[in-house]
């Protein structure tokens, strides 16, 4: 009978509560920010909307796909770039140098154009007590800043494309070094220094007929975000990432080797392995298995995923969102000469669908090695006197090598870890009973404890107590009853 009495009771609840949980649901209102004030134009600042930062944060960002959301690029758009001078040295510091740059709007976003004759690099080393031995390249340095009134704080991240090209131009012309650097750059906080170097040219200022040289730093905001990442976007690069190589021979067999990667991490969400066996550590890695340099057909990578201790994850959480790519570099000897093909290749980008955060030997793929043509260039005289170029060519072979560089990118800019399912144990917002519905049976159960006739206890009473104040009242079972009749679901 008692069961029957508390089962009207929640009908009756339902009756009664209809207009209650309808007036509920009209009345909460989920808070918005909006800003319509325009941001003045000046010379490098673009006029766009003013953005809602609250707006831009979003759970997953696509850096790696074509969609970019339009208000964080919007926001990036609005960014104000500066680009600093240095003479880099061989023992790794930097002069700074007040070499010229200009700027000039593209369709992408901006170019930064350098014109620097060898006069003025020397004189800058010179004023620094240095001399052209200690030269080693032209470098620059890259900030992205914010007006103050956009409440850009250092919560924020901005990720935008840059690209450096550039060529000396000598007495016989202009020689293009094409594209030296190229990436996506990410800075944890706005303001933040970001290096960009040019090529290393040994003979920049030893070559007497060598005059001047022109760098082009692109900027590209086409899909440049400015955004807030989130903790399970932060967790993905708490996790530890080992690459390992191993040899494929011609014969398809595959050798593992105990080469241990150095980590870098440029941009702070794309990791950066490099490995620069030298040839003759290839050789005698190879001479233990009874193989020689003409049996090696390849390279094949590996990555395991480990979650160290004190990172907070628990070890059943899964991660996603990741993308790898591994690639090989074959270095010359003879810095004067080139390899008529290509320098090297790389494995098919992979996107990871989803893998633990202890996952062991994930396969990246294969790298061929195709050794290609060595050419050498050089001018002579012609019969008229005259200086023409003139290339040799002939059959590349491992003596003409110094190294291979083998490098695995591993890319978090997408990578997410989430949190392990509870499985039947997760508690569920209105499922007072626990059968995995919410009906009017949860009603009938909370109706118990209000009335006091049974009280509930642990997940049930957590599960009823829906609008999570810490009480069972009659407000959680309006709220369980507005999401029974469709009005209002319980998130």
């Amino acid at each position: 009978m008692e069961i029957k009495k508390i089962a009207a009771f929640a009908a009756a609840l339902m009756m009664i509560f209809g207009s209650a949980v309808a007036t509920y649901a009209d009345t909460e209102q989920d808070a918005e920010l909006t800003g319509q004030e325009t941001v003045e134009q000046e010379m490098i600042e673009p006029e766009s909307e003013y953005i809602a930062l609250d707006e831009l944060y979003a759970s997953e960002f696509a850096a790696s796909s074509e969609k970019v959301d339009a208000k964080q690029n919007a926001l990036a758009k609005q960014a104000i770039f500066k680009v600093s001078t240095y003479i880099k040295l061989k023992d790794g510091s930097s002069i700074p140098a007040d070499f010229d740059v200009g700027i000039v709007p593209t369709d992408e976003g901006y170019a930064f154009k350098t014109h620097i004759t060898i006069d003025e690099i020397k004189e800058t080393l010179s004023a620094a007590g240095k001399s052209t031995d200690d030269f080693s390249r032209i470098s620059y340095s890259l900030t992205a800043n914010f007006k103050k009134d956009l409440g850009i704080d250092d919560s924020y991240r901005i990720r935008y494309q840059a690209e450096l090209k550039g060529a000396v131009t000598n007495d016989y012309g202009s020689s293009g070094y094409g594209t030296v650097f190229g990436s996506n750059l990410i800075t944890k906080k706005p303001g933040e220094v970001m290096p960009v170097e040019s090529v290393i040219r040994d003979d920049l200022l030893t070559d007497t007929h060598n005059k001047y040289l022109e760098d082009t730093i692109f900027i590209d905001l086409t899909k440049a975000i400015v955004y807030k990442p989130t903790k399970a976007h932060l967790n993905s690069m708490k996790l530890t990432y080992t690459p390992t190589a191993a040899l494929i021979m011609k014969d398809g067999t595959e050798l593992a080797t105990n080469w241990k990667f150095n980590k870098s991490n440029g941009d702070y969400e794309d990791y950066v392995f490099t490995l620069n066996p030298t040839i003759s550590e290839l050789e005698s890695t190879l001479k233990k298995s009874g193989k020689k340099l003409d049996d090696l057909d390849g390279i094949h990578y590996y990555l395991s995923i480990s979650n160290p201790s004190g990172s907070g994850i628990d070890n059943k959480s899964t991660l996603k969102g990741l993308y790898f790519l591994g690639s090989y570099n074959k270095v010359l000897k003879d810095k004067n000469a080139y390899i008529n093909g290509n320098y090297g290749s790389s494995t098919k980008i992979k996107a990871a669908a989803s893998y633990k955060v202890n996952e062991n030997k994930i396969d990246l793929g294969k790298c061929d090695i195709v050794l290609g043509k060595l050419c050498t260039d050089g001018y002579e005289k012609d019969d008229k006197g005259e200086f023409v170029l003139k290339q040799k060519e002939r059959d590349l072979t491992y003596d003409d090598l110094s190294r291979l560089s083998l490098t695995v990118n591993v890319s978090c800019y997408d990578a997410e870890v989430s949190a392990p399912s509870s499985n039947g144990n997760k508690t569920v917002k209105g499922d007072a009973n626990g059968d995995k519905k919410i009906d009017v049976a949860d009603i009938a159960v909370a109706a118990t404890h209000i009335k006091g006739i049974k009280a509930l206890t642990g997940t049930q009473f957590k599960a009823a107590d829906v609008d999570g104040d810490g009480k069972l009242t009659v407000t959680d079972i309006a709220m369980i009853a507005s999401h029974i009749k469709g009005i209002k679901a319980l998130k």
